[in-house]
């Protein structure tokens, strides 16, 4: 039995699929973050990983020596070092007689792109861009600094309030709803929750929790949030152009991919500031919303390593037998 893994892995969760060679997955796991810069070790990461392959593999009633061809999305795979640890890792584990590891950005743009190549925009708690040629040169953003995500948005929002209450800056429609949201009576107590010591310090996924209220403020008509958005979605687009550059795409139209829970709100992913600055640089560009995970991306990459091409002849398979969203679901999308 020759079966197919494709494995997503993030800081907030690593989600694993096994499929069976017509595309039908037929099991899943899923673990904790496996980010190698965020875990306390390495191996940590990397055990993360297993755990959710293993899992998979159970679900699928097979073990590590039935997988053909495997491939793994991964934050943290930034550098050429990393790659060499994480490739050298799952080799060692059995995990698969043919393996690639990629940037966890070159699955989600797999996912989304029928050619595997184009730019793909994860907005999610925070942003993550790459970009692949039909020569496969790769670029993805990784520790660039780039544009905003969720939490770009949350934290905007409490610079705003923080501007209101200091009487420097426009009254916004965002201090009500963030202070009902965070469970704080005023500016004064939200800065206190927030720098106090013995308080607890607020991390990405804290701030990309005030991502929605951005948006319906936004799409209510706030001044304010509107700025926000329009901003983020200028520095989107630029940064979507400059991917697109860094491996020779254009002039001739490419799949540009977007996903993430950010963009499941059409404000932002039809924001006339982003689309604006990526039709200027690249005439007819058409955005695709992804509507399959990242893991999924995985597992097409997965089933193209073994056999060029061989993912788009399962895609529809592996879209009708997906698990549940809910192996997927984070709180928020990050």
């Amino acid at each position: 039995m020759a079966l197919y893994l494709g494995v997503d892995g993030g800081n907030t969760k690593t989600v694993a699929l096994v499929a069976d060679e017509a595309g039908h997955v037929i099991g899943f796991g899923r673990t904790s973050g496996s980010d190698i810069y965020a875990a306390d070790t390495e191996e940590d990461a990397i055990d993360e990983v297993a755990l959710a392959v293993d899992a998979a593999l159970a679900a699928a009633g097979a073990k590590r020596s039935d997988l053909s061809s495997a491939a793994f999305g991964l934050a943290g795979a930034d550098w050429p070092e990393d790659f060499l640890l994480l490739d050298s890792a799952f080799r060692a584990r059995g995990f698969g007689r043919h393996l690639v590891v990629v940037n966890d950005a070159i699955g989600a743009l797999r996912a989304g792109s029928p050619t595997g190549f184009g730019v793909v925009l994860v907005a999610g708690s925070g942003m993550a861009i790459a970009a692949r040629s039909p020569e496969d040169r790769v670029w993805h953003s990784s520790n660039w600094p780039t544009a905003c995500g969720g939490a770009g948005l949350g934290e905007a929002a409490i610079d705003a309030i923080f501007r209101e209450h200091l009487d420097v800056g426009p009254a916004t429609a965002l201090t009500p709803m963030v202070l009902e949201r965070t469970g704080t009576s005023s500016a004064e107590d939200l800065l206190h929750l927030l720098t106090a010591r013995g308080k607890r310090r607020w991390v990405l996924c804290d701030y990309a929790r005030l991502a929605p209220i951005v948006l319906t403020a936004a799409e209510h008509g706030d001044a304010v949030a509107t700025g926000i958005v329009a901003s983020c979605a200028e520095m989107i687009g630029a940064h979507a152009v400059a991917a697109a550059h860094r491996v020779g795409l254009g002039p001739e139209s490419f799949p540009l991919v977007l996903c993430g829970g950010v963009f499941r709100r059409p404000l932002l992913r039809e924001h006339p500031m982003m689309l604006g600055k990526i039709q200027a640089a690249f005439p007819g560009i058409v955005p695709i919303h992804s509507t399959l995970e990242p893991a999924a991306g995985a597992l097409l990459l997965a089933f193209d390593g073994e056999h060029p091409g061989r993912g788009e002849q399962v895609r529809d398979q592996i879209r009708h037998t997906m698990p549940s969203p809910s192996v997927f679901a984070t709180e928020p999308d990050c």
